[in-house]
């Protein structure tokens, strides 16, 4: 590894296949798929003070964390600020700029110092950080202000308030008032002397921060909140209205608008409200650090300065200490996660600062503090220890089964991957049509519906009491639940009247349901996606021959379980979005805690002979159970595989791929269900079986290559009264949820018939 003061030393930091971009592209078609291999060129400006300490802890985990993904880095060090006045006379030396300039990204770490405090302004070593900027026409500046559970308590707000706060702000950086022109000083009519500033905006400056803003979106939890004074200014009147157009561009982004002076109050009473925030140079500032109050310690936060093209700069926002300097007392996580920064937003890199990121939380969790975080109980380590620490935990835990199972195809898109473990959910899932058969003379549907999700939900029970402190985890977890449940149980009655085949064709009819609750919620719908959905509709038809048999009262069950399923997935890409990636186990606890335990009380409602003979006297009851002679093969596979892989597959898929593209995706099941009944039974198609799979498969590479509209860009009236009454039905649910937790001491640490 480079000396961490030598003069533009070049080093390799470690053996590789990389894969980089300089930025994400604002805008990705399906065919950007896989990124060319290459070795990221990393400008690295240890700068004064403690910057040497903290930069030389971030590399290292960098480094381990790269490894980890197969990703090369190549690490050029040059001066900047009082080490470079030192050296050269200059606080940025031409040969500095020219190699951040050379550079994918540039990682910054702290500046300035009593020493140079005497010298004029513009010889100062900030004067360095502003040419740098201004060399790398970098005019965006992200802050992103997150308050960790394990530092809540040092905010100045309420632990309630701020824990779980995670939020983006987009600063516009060299336009607004405080570049705007004429400005100065007069005299008016009167003899008054006064003083003018311009606040200016161009439509050009405020679209390029609009495509940044929209990009850090895309990457966070597709939201963006623009703030303005669009009610009082006409230049914020031009912001909101080019914003706005913008917007369109970006259908998978929920945009909102809000006043900078409600912004200001909202950040303080509710800022969990917040995802992504991208407002002008003056508003930018002051909620910058508002936000950045919140989280109680500058020691975490990083932040990044992006220009259109080229390297973006990457620093701490915290300065560079003088006074704890050498004595190895600093604080290197804010470093540490603006390397993560570097990754996310400046190399392409998500996965590797994912695991940056979470190597920071495991040190938290495990009590692990520097000086400037000590509190009673913690232990405290200096700079250095902290360090192998942050490594230690890089290593050894990543940042869990999410990033693990998306880190299978790190090469590809988000939507490629989503898209690939939707195909991968379809094919567990039609496992089931096989499965289930040698479960039929064991139980009935209530029954063995009981059975599966008590043991699918007893599996994520350990993620159970950390969710169940997050209202909004209970209360998607109880909505999506019910949902499902919903879905299973009527399934269950209709069979009981309706021959299978017809209720697998009648089920498809999610197909349609999920394009109409999207066209209800103001997404585009293009013909194209329609017509794939007929389509598949038409060949689920024929191959499960199911649209000639005469009607039924069970097909009308069988049409709510089509319905019921169809929101479900429709509200699965809407929660899935909204919370953070990190909760999809703690969301899939309470989902599956909610499908048991309404299909154990439904099973009970069904078989009430059966109930009271249990509680009458329990021990006779369970002496008549012969567990041994059960499919206990059969149970487990439907209830780990079919039931937790699955559920938890689309969880994490529809973070990345609709919800219409999933619907159709999910036709293929039948397909697939026939043909394991082919390959294991010997069961054969007829001709119509043959045109029908052909049909949908058809329909779903259509879909799959040429892709759906993504999430609204504001929600319909209808599905938002409909939104209301499926989170009323749930919030009483979760409160007893939320009861139990605040009774509880939980250490931080820690398809057709056959879906």
């Amino acid at each position: 590894m480079a000396a961490l003061g030598a003069h533009s030393q070049t080093c390799p930091i470690s053996n590789v296949r990389g894969l980089a971009t300089k930025r994400a592209p604002s805008r990705q078609s399906p065919s950007q798929s896989f990124r060319l291999q290459a070795t990221h060129k990393i400008a690295v400006l240890p700068g004064d003070g403690i910057g040497p300490e903290i930069t030389k802890v971030a590399l290292q985990v960098l480094e381990a964390a790269g490894k980890s993904h197969g990703e090369q880095f190549e690490v050029k060090e040059s001066l900047v600020g009082g080490a470079a006045i030192d050296a050269t006379g200059q606080p940025l030396p031409e040969e500095t700029l020219a190699a951040c300039r050379a550079s994918d990204a540039v990682l910054l770490a702290a500046i300035g110092g009593y020493k140079w405090d005497s010298l004029p302004s513009a010889s100062r070593p900030e004067g360095g950080l502003l040419a740098l900027r201004t060399g790398l026409n970098a005019f965006a500046n992200l802050r992103p202000a997150v308050v960790l559970p394990q530092l809540a308590d040092g905010s100045s707000l309420k632990r309630e308030i701020v824990e779980g706060v995670d939020i983006m702000i987009v600063r516009e950086l060299v336009g607004g008032i405080y570049f705007g022109q004429p400005r100065g000083f007069s005299t008016n009519d009167k003899g008054h002397k006064t003083g003018y500033n311009t606040m200016v905006y161009s439509e050009p400056e405020v679209e390029r921060i609009a495509h940044v803003a929209f990009d850090a979106a895309r990457k966070r939890r597709k939201r963006l909140c623009s703030v303005d004074k669009s009610n009082v200014l006409e230049v914020s009147q031009l912001w909101r209205q080019t914003v706005t157009r913008i917007g369109k561009e970006y259908p998978d982004i929920e945009l909102t608008h809000m006043y900078v002076d409600n912004a200001a109050m909202q950040l303080l009473r509710n800022p969990k409200e917040f995802d992504t925030v991208v407002t002008g140079n003056l508003f930018g500032d002051i909620l910058s650090d508002e936000a950045s109050m919140l989280t109680g310690s500058l020691g975490m936060l990083p932040s990044a300065s992006i220009p259109s093209e080229g390297p973006g700069i990457f620093e701490p926002v915290h300065g560079s200490a003088p006074d704890i300097a050498g004595q190895d007392l600093a604080n290197p996580m804010a470093m540490v996660l603006s390397a993560a920064m570097m990754c996310r937003y400046g190399l392409s890199l998500p996965q590797v600062a994912d695991d940056m990121e979470a190597a920071v939380t495991s040190a938290l969790d495990q009590g692990f503090r520097t000086g400037d975080l000590m509190s009673d109980g913690m232990k405290q380590l200096s700079c250095s220890d902290m360090g192998q620490v942050l490594l230690k935990a890089e290593q050894t835990s990543g940042n869990g089964f999410v990033h693990a199972l998306k880190g299978l195809l790190p090469n590809w898109t988000p939507r490629v991957r989503g898209l690939v473990l939707l195909n991968l959910l379809v094919l567990l899932v039609a496992t089931n049509w096989v499965i289930l058969r040698d479960t039929e003379a064991f139980f009935d549907a209530f029954d063995f519906a009981a059975l599966r999700f008590a043991i699918a939900a007893a599996a994520f029970s350990p993620f159970l009491s950390k969710a169940i402190q997050d209202r909004k985890i209970v209360q998607a977890g109880v909505e999506l639940g019910a949902w499902s449940a919903i879905g299973y149980l009527t399934q269950a009655q209709g069979l009981l009247t309706s021959d299978a085949s017809k209720a697998s064709f009648i089920s498809t009819f999610t197909v349609l349901v999920v394009p109409l609750l999207s066209g209800l919620s103001g997404k585009g719908i293009r013909r194209s996606t329609i017509i794939s959905g007929v389509a598949a509709l038409i060949g689920v038809g024929l191959l499960e021959s199911g649209g000639g048999a005469k009607f039924d009262y069970g097909d009308l069950w069988n049409f709510a379980s089509a319905v019921a399923f169809g929101v479900q997935v429709f509200r699965t890409e809407h929660h899935s979005r909204r919370l953070p990636e990190k909760s999809s186990l703690q969301l899939m606890s309470v989902l599956l805690f909610t499908i048991a335990a309404i299909s154990i009380g439904a099973a009970g409602l069904k078989h009430p002979s059966e109930v009271a003979a249990f509680a009458g006297n329990p021990s006779a009851f369970l002496a008549g159970v012969h567990p041994a002679s059960l499919p206990w093969k059969q149970i487990l596979y439907t209830g780990l595989l079919s039931t937790d892989v699955a559920l938890w597959l689309e969880v994490v898929a529809l973070q990345d791929v609709s919800s219409v593209e999933a619907a159709i995706i999910y036709t293929l099941e039948p397909v697939l269900g026939a043909a394991f009944a082919y390959l294991l039974l010997g069961e054969r198609w007829g001709p119509a079986g043959w045109f029908g799979a052909g049909l949908i498969v058809l329909s779903s590479l259509a879909t799959q290559i040429w892709g759906t509209p993504d999430s609204p860009v504001a929600e319909h009236k209808l599905v938002d009264a409909a939104q209301q009454i499926s989170q009323k039905a749930s919030e009483s649910v979760s409160s007893s949820f939320a009861s139990i937790s605040e009774s509880m001491s939980v250490d931080d640490d820690q398809s057709g018939p056959s879906r």
